[in-house]
């Protein structure tokens, strides 16, 4: 025996009624009686509790439920009905999202793949987005600051049913038509509800408990105490708390972006809109998806304000908008507008070596590198090396701030210098040109001065530059073989109290830095130390000696 269903409502609608009209009231089936149909054998069939016809009877006023007419409608409520649950899965998640399960007072993180059951709650974050899907294939979107909870979500033979109820911000519905079976997807705010059959449409409710609907698809009944008005495609209404919804008004078209290019060369991006009569602001979306879920930005605008965006990474991105006008409908979103980001290679400034000039020769061990600053530059990196590929730097200094650098104790030899600016967004320049710089060894001081003095020798030669000291060294052979003395010491000059015996003696000096390192002697010098003359009472002595001897 074939049963035909047919959905209550001749029209795919959507109703706005205030909450004292309850939804179950709507939610009717009708069942069409074919022949030889008995009202028990269609409670056996389509209800969950059989036992329940003589409640389907009073309802339709069946005064002999035994007795039906072939064509006759036999109206079932939705929740009377055979169902399993319909599952709710996440199917995607921008930014942050927040789940409370059924009978819980705690908000868990979301994540994509997480199932909603019937009585749980599931709200978007700042600049965040949440897509919803029931297994029948229709769809909710969360945008940003949103919250709605799942009432209900069941499928039978008969019908599908999908209850949500929106705590606070805005939803879109995109709900799929189904054949055979009566389908519903609602919408209760805490002053209207919104069913449809097959359509997409926008539900939004503010601070002030204002419930604003916006059809996209379709037609539909629009309703709210008690007053009821038609909405055709790309109308909208608003129904303020316990007032009648406004009349009719027609959504403004998307704004066109002026001046789109296809490529950008550099971020931040500034996007301009064109004007629309009668809008009060804009909506702007730049995303990495036609369809504006993987928002990068979103933003309202007035009119004449620029769209600023920043991406950060290369690539192509689409931008969406829409207009919304003084009563806060917002019309239809512009076809999504490809623009690419594609960063020209910016180099940041080169610096160049100030000091020691090129080719300098130094006498030193230590010297301070300097450079000019650049504008731009956050930080410089510097090499020092001994040879000019700069394969094994003997120095490598990174994350510099100022503009010099001092040097350790380096050895005698040429030297190799050369920088790089880096910013302040890790855009790192090219290397200087190379600067080179030879340290000397140190130059040989000259003796001045060697003689003797009433007690003792004086010695004395040129000083050399502040903070070297001198080495003097005093042997009996001119090869220094055996040192009678060796001293260093900061002053130019030194005086030996004690008395050298007769001999020839060989002197030289030579210049120590405070590491150590030494400088080249200087040119040696000799002096002879005398036997002294006898005096009158040594020679008395003499011949006192011989005296003895001739006696």
């Amino acid at each position: 025996m074939r049963k035909h269903i047919f959905p209550l409502m001749a029209l795919l609608s959507f109703l706005l009624l205030p909450l004292p009209a309850l939804a179950s009231e709507s939610r009717t089936v009708e069942i069409r009686v074919a022949r030889h149909d008995t009202l028990i054998d269609l409670c056996k069939k389509y209800l969950q509790h059989p036992e329940k016809w003589q409640t389907v009877a009073r309802l339709n006023r069946l005064a002999q439920p035994d007795r039906l007419s072939p064509g006759q409608t036999i109206a079932v409520p939705v929740e009377m009905l055979k169902a399993v649950p319909l599952e709710a899965r996440v199917t995607f998640l921008k930014g942050t999202g927040f789940l409370k399960q059924p009978g819980a007072g705690e908000w868990l993180p979301l994540h994509q793949g997480d199932v909603l059951p019937v009585g749980s709650s599931v709200k978007s974050g700042p600049e965040s987005s949440i897509e919803v899907a029931f297994a029948d294939g229709s769809q909710f979107l969360l945008r940003e600051n949103t919250e709605i909870s799942v009432k209900a979500a069941q499928q039978g033979v008969l019908h599908l049913l999908r209850v949500l109820y929106l705590e606070a911000g805005k939803v879109i519905a995109r709900v799929k038509k189904a054949t055979g079976r009566d389908s519903r997807f609602e919408i209760e705010t805490p002053s209207a509800l919104a069913a449809a059959r097959g359509t997409e449409y926008r539900v939004g409710l503010d601070e002030k408990a204002t419930t604003r609907a916006e059809l996209l698809e379709s037609s539909i009944g629009f309703s709210s105490m008690g007053t009821t008005i038609p909405l055709g495609v790309d109308e909208g209404s608003v129904a303020k708390f316990k007032e009648p919804p406004s009349p009719a008004r027609k959504l403004l078209p998307p704004p066109d972006p002026v001046g789109l290019q296809e490529s950008y060369p550099e971020s931040p991006i500034a996007l301009r809109f064109g004007a629309v009569e009668g809008a009060s602001r804009y909506r702007a979306v730049l995303a990495r998806d036609r369809e504006g879920m993987d928002t990068v930005k979103e933003a309202l605008l007035v009119p004449g304000e620029d769209f600023q965006v920043a991406p950060e990474a290369d690539g192509s991105y689409f931008v969406i908008a829409s207009s919304i006008d003084s009563y806060g409908l917002e019309g239809r979103l512009s076809q999504p507008r490809e623009v690419v980001l594609h960063k020209v290679a910016r180099k940041a400034p080169v610096p160049a070596v100030a000091g020691p000039l090129d080719t300098a020769q130094l006498q030193t061990t230590r010297t301070t590198i300097t450079w000019q600053k650049v504008p731009g530059a956050a930080r410089y990196q510097l090499q020092i090396a001994s040879e000019p590929n700069f394969s094994s730097p003997v120095a490598d200094a990174e994350g510099i701030e100022g503009t010099s650098y001092a040097t350790g104790a380096l050895t005698v030899g040429d030297y190799f210098v050369r920088l790089r600016a880096s910013e302040q967004d890790g855009q790192v320049g090219e290397w200087s040109a190379v600067s080179s710089f030879t340290i000397l060894q140190l130059p040989a001081p000259v003796l001045r001065q060697t003689r003797s003095a009433v007690k003792g020798w004086d010695f004395a030669w040129d000083p050399l530059q502040q903070g070297i000291a001198c080495q003097l060294q005093l042997a009996s052979d001119p090869g220094f073989a055996t040192t009678i003395l060796d001293r260093t010491q900061p002053e130019p000059q030194l005086h030996l109290e004690s008395a050298l015996a007769p001999g020839t003696y060989y002197v030289r000096v030579r210049g120590v830095d405070p590491q150590g390192h030494t400088g080249s002697f200087s040119q040696v010098a000799n002096f002879s130390v005398e036997k002294p003359a006898r005096t009158p009472y040594e020679w008395l002595g003499v011949a006192a000696v011989l005296l003895m001897f001739l006696l």
